[in-house]
């Protein structure tokens, strides 16, 4: 090196983060200049708008998020393989940007929030919500009959202290079991009504219709083949894909951009392998805990002398099994979600189906807390049933309260 002029680089280095570096600069040619760095600006928007980078074969942000259609054009040309075809000062992009934004926000324009929705769109969503109703509420009630009459046989045995009782004990037990059922049918009517997640909503009426040996059979098989008859309905698919894609995400505006609210950039696809490997390996995991806490609960109710210590001991343990293998495989899908840069369901501005999912379990912990309570006040003793009911429900009721306002909070500082 003695005699040669000291540089930081040299002909023919390639330096910079490769998904952001222009076509030119990945082969190495020697004809790179700024257009390069509007090339990486084009990404940057692509990912600020889409929460996604452009590799490969690529859609228009328009087709993967709630933009102005307008903005198309201006990143697609910035991504442009041959420098001449893309823009050639960086002023030109600013102003085009500038140009579309102002005109976004000028009275009678077509903006892209729910409030700008053209008459045809409008009517198509309230007539799927009109159709789907119906059907919607009586998915939720016929979903709530088996937790409601388990609350009440609880009540029941324990003011009549027949709780060992081994009919009511196989009753209670079935009913408990069924309630899984129902709050699927609860989630799946939500997801209806809100015209939301199509496939989950299609969950509900597809489980209320599979033959079981259930009483209720003879009024869910009804109600699920009405709201799978509704659910297929062309009007009412075109209204779920309407509303899925206002509620993708709201225009993202360069001069205004936040890191904090901004949308979650994919993990490289480098180094997804190992993160997707433990997200598979939590949601196996809790899957598999709560099978084991279901087992736990039917031993429980088939060997164990209800109402007894050791009774109540068994179905502690299916409890924790159950419901912290179901915040695994929640936790872990989440996670997923994160890595592959869908979005983290804790930040989502709008509802979702882990919203009605903390809105069930906390109010399953209000219910039981209720059932526990008016079982002290009328037998004015602290039974191990009354005791374990008042320490379930707590807990229930706490977590899921818990979970709202966290929810709440993460929702609030997204929008913010």
């Amino acid at each position: 090196m003695v005699g040669q002029p000291f540089t930081l680089t040299v002909t023919g280095q390639v330096m910079g983060t490769p998904h952001y570096m222009a076509p030119e600069q990945l082969r190495g040619t020697h004809d790179v200049d700024h257009r390069a760095d509007i090339y990486s600006l084009g990404v940057v928007f692509y990912e600020m708008l889409t929460g996604e980078l452009p590799l490969g074969k690529f859609a228009p942000p328009s087709r993967k998020v709630q933009v102005d259609v307008r903005l198309d054009e201006v990143v697609l040309r910035a991504l442009e393989s041959e420098p001449q075809r893309r823009y050639q000062q960086a002023s030109e992009v600013k102003s085009e940007v500038e140009t579309i934004t102002s005109s976004s926000s000028r009275p009678g324009h077509a903006a892209t929030s729910p409030q700008s929705l053209t008459a045809e769109e409008k009517e198509l969503i309230e007539t799927a919500r009109r159709q789907v109703r119906r059907s919607a509420i009586a998915l939720t009630v016929v979903g709530c009959l088996a937790p409601a009459l388990a609350v009440a046989a609880i009540i029941f045995g324990s003011l009549t202290s027949t709780l060992g009782h081994v009919m009511l004990r196989a009753w209670l037990g079935y009913l408990l079991i069924d309630s899984v059922l129902g709050l699927f049918l609860v989630v799946s009517a939500g997801r209806m009504r809100a015209l939301e997640s199509y496939w989950l909503a299609l969950v509900g009426p597809i489980l209320a219709v599979f033959p079981c040996l259930s009483p209720f059979y003879v009024l869910r098989l009804p109600i699920g083949l009405w709201a799978l008859v509704v659910l297929t309905k062309a009007s009412v698919r075109a209204g779920f894909k309407q509303v899925e894609r206002l509620a993708e995400a709201p225009i993202r505006r360069l001069s205004s951009a936040d890191p904090a609210s901004a949308p979650l950039a994919p993990v490289p696809p480098t180094q997804q392998f190992p993160l997707i490997l433990g997200c598979a390996i939590g949601m196996v995991l809790g899957g598999l805990s709560m099978a084991a806490g279901v087992a736990l609960a039917v031993y429980a109710f088939l060997s164990v002398p209800s109402g007894s210590g050791e009774f109540w001991g068994w179905l502690g343990g299916a409890f924790g099994c159950f419901f912290g293998g179901a915040g695994s495989l929640i936790g872990s899908w989440n996670s997923y979600r994160q890595v592959t840069g869908v979005g983290d369901l804790l930040r989502l501005p709008h509802r979702t189906w882990l919203d009605y999912l903390l809105w069930a379990y906390t109010l399953s912990g209000a219910g039981l807390l209720t059932a526990a309570l008016v079982a002290l006040f009328l037998r004015r003793a602290v039974t191990p049933t009354v005791y374990a009911l008042l320490l379930f429900s707590g807990i229930v009721l706490l977590q899921g309260v818990l979970f709202l306002v966290f929810r709440k909070l993460n929702a609030a500082a997204k929008k913010g």
